[in-house]
């Protein structure tokens, strides 16, 4: 009788811990399927179209689970707001830390990660412009050195070819 006093409870537990949507998930199911909306997962063997097939770009792929993406088109500054003020409860519940923030030519763009011990769980880049908004949701199992290190060459490459 203890035991399956014991097993019911677990089952509660592990129940009611699936039932717990995450709410960047839930920022997903708001405006998916909104006017000038797109959303989509991103398979990651596409990646190499994206990252090419160096031996860095590769170690970077293999760290990436998955990557949802959403795109919002002809914002209103009204709108813009709202999903801007929805995006940083969903980041600040979900315990993300903000890690930088670059404005340039009235876009700005947020990087923030979600840390599991000493690799980063969640990592979401949000980019917003005067009227439109891409937010990009990827899974990983990258550390804080090689996301870094990856940040770093992505820059240098990008300075070079200027």
């Amino acid at each position: 009788m203890r035991k399956l006093i014991v097993l019911y409870i677990l089952i509660i537990i592990f129940l009611t811990s699936c039932a717990n949507q995450r709410n960047i998930n839930q920022f997903y199911n708001k405006y998916q399927g909104t006017e000038n909306t797109t959303s989509f997962k991103a398979p990651m063997f596409l990646s190499s179209l994206v990252f090419g097939n160096s031996e860095e770009y590769e170690l970077f792929r293999k760290k990436i689970k998955s990557v949802r993406v959403l795109t919002m088109r002809e914002l209103s500054e009204q709108r813009n707001q709202m999903v801007q003020s929805d995006i940083k409860q969903a980041l600040i519940k979900d315990g993300f830390e903000n890690w930088f923030n670059i404005n340039q030519d009235g876009r700005v763009i947020n990087v923030s990660a979600q840390n599991r011990g000493n690799s980063l769980k969640n990592l979401v880049v949000s980019m917003q412009g005067a009227d439109n908004l891409i937010f990009i949701n990827a899974k990983t199992n990258l550390t804080e050195a090689e996301l870094t290190r990856f940040i770093t060459k992505v820059m240098k490459e990008t300075d070079d070819k200027k």
